[in-house]
């Protein structure tokens, strides 16, 4: 799974309240079991982080599922649109889908010649 990014929330904290400097990784529940404070802002200290915590698990359940449906339309387009619905099973006609599956990556413009009325 990817890295996703968590939002962090404003919480209006009670006057006099200080968050400690950071000095190296910051341990919430170490810092909530620590701080002599009142079992309100413990809760809403604890309500904020669940509130990103499910942000984050909803971000990441849709990612997945825009992953799917993406490898859905894929398989999709390929299906309707790839080599194998075009008629053809000559040795040139294989010799083209070969050409094609080399250039259809490239951005590059590709001009297309031949006689008229041939489908081109």
């Amino acid at each position: 799974m990817n890295n996703l990014d968590l939002p962090i929330s404003e919480i209006e904290l009670p006057e006099g309240f200080e968050i400690p400097a950071l000095d190296g990784p910051f341990d919430a529940s170490e810092y909530i079991r620590s701080t002599p404070v009142d079992a309100t802002l413990k809760g809403m200290f604890l309500q904020a982080f669940a509130n990103q915590a499910a942000i984050a698990i909803e971000n990441a359940r849709l990612y997945e599922q825009v992953k799917q449906e993406n490898q859905y339309l894929r398989q999709a387009v390929q299906e309707r649109y790839g080599y194998e619905n075009i008629i053809g099973r000559s040795a040139k006609m294989h010799a083209l889908f070969e050409l094609l599956s080399r250039i259809a990556p490239s951005n590059l413009p590709v001009v297309v010649l031949g006689e008229s009325g041939t489908g081109k």
